[in-house]
């Protein structure tokens, strides 16, 4: 007679799968709020830095800026 064994183990879960796993969908969908967050702001922020004559401080762009 022969001893055939145990079946063999499933594959081990990677790195990705435990993060995803542990932190929950709650988690993943609070981390991609933040990163978006971020993301924006630092466009508006760029705009603002890029266009200074812009509707959201007040100034037109038709009048003339002095560069002083």
């Amino acid at each position: 007679m022969v001893d055939v064994g145990h079946a063999p183990a499933p594959k081990a879960p990677g790195l990705a799968e435990v993060l995803v796993a542990a932190v929950g969908f709650t988690g993943v969908l609070l981390i991609g709020a933040a990163l978006f967050g971020l993301a924006l702001g630092a466009l508006f922020i760029a705009y603002h830095r890029l266009r200074p004559g812009n509707r959201f401080n007040g100034e037109t762009a038709a009048q003339t800026r002095l560069n002083i």
